[in-house]
């Protein structure tokens, strides 16, 4: 994806976010959301692909993010959720472990503001905020990755044999206590997706 193209989808996405506003509020009313996500709660890594921009290998990647009806529960009651996409680089090597060149976590979280009955959405990395009317209009932005800076090429060596990997899921870690000793005995909380590899070509 050019970097045109990568700019034009970021801005799609923020424009979407705005007009799903005007949107009727049985389309993205969550108790739907959760009829339809309960019985099949779970997150998959889509698709993911990169191109090198200047230097900086920049990456896109798609998820489905199904959440159970406890976590829809525990936002709807103004619990923050905060959602990690994990990523890493990793070099082969014929005759040893692999090896991991670098890592980095773009973070999201989500809050229910009942004065202003919408949901919140912070990029933790960026510092962007988005202010959206439904908790599915909150997922369908951070299921989108665009145009994300994932590693220095000069990182990678040349001729080197490189893949990364990605999943994404629920950090546990950040929940309140009494939460997060159910995220640790039930899969209901502890929503993450498998790792997802591909090749890295520099």
């Amino acid at each position: 994806m050019s970097a045109p193209l990568r700019q034009l989808t970021a801005t799609l996405l923020r424009v979407l976010g705005c007009c799903l506003w005007l949107l009727p509020g049985s389309v993205w009313a969550n108790n739907e959301l959760a009829a339809e996500t309960d019985s099949a709660a779970g997150f998959e890594v889509l698709f993911s692909e990169i191109e090198v921009v200047d230097g900086v290998v920049r990456l896109d990647a798609g998820f489905d993010l199904r959440l159970s009806a406890e976590l829809i529960e525990a936002i709807n009651r103004g619990v923050p959720m905060t959602l990690n996409i994990e990523m890493a680089v990793w070099r082969e090597r014929s005759y040893w472990f692999d090896d991991e060149v670098a890592n980095v976590v773009q973070a999201y979280t989500i809050t229910y503001s009942e004065l202003t009955r919408s949901y919140l959405l912070d990029n933790i990395n960026s510092g962007t905020h988005f202010q959206l009317p439904s908790l599915e209009a909150a997922l369908w932005v951070v299921a989108a990755l665009s145009d994300f800076p994932f590693i220095d090429a000069s990182l990678l060596t040349p001729g080197g044999r490189y893949y990364y990997r990605i999943r994404v899921g629920v950090d546990v870690a950040s929940l309140p206590v009494p939460l997060r000793v159910m995220a640790f005995i039930s899969s209901r909380w502890h929503l993450t997706s498998d790792w997802y590899r591909w090749p890295l070509a520099h």
